[in-house]
């Protein structure tokens, strides 16, 4: 399910929502990664990006280009 950003606090496996600044569409997200760790201050990600690559990044938690989360049900 879907979840607001503001008091979440994310845990590994989660979606991750971003709206970058450069976005050509001005929809809800502009891109999204997999939540794999977090720590008191930051969450760390696995990202793909359009070069086919495949990279970890990471963000503060109130990192304003971060627009929500979501946890998928794995059953």
């Amino acid at each position: 399910s879907r979840m607001d950003r503001s008091g979440y606090i994310p845990r590994a496996g989660d979606l991750i929502y971003f709206l970058w600044n450069n976005a050509r569409a001005r929809t809800t997200f502009s891109h999204i990664g997999i939540v794999y760790d977090v720590d008191g201050q930051y969450v760390y990600t696995l990202e793909g990006a359009a070069s086919g690559s495949v990279d970890t990044r990471m963000y503060a938690l109130d990192d304003q280009r971060i627009v929500g989360y979501a946890r998928p049900r794995y059953e």
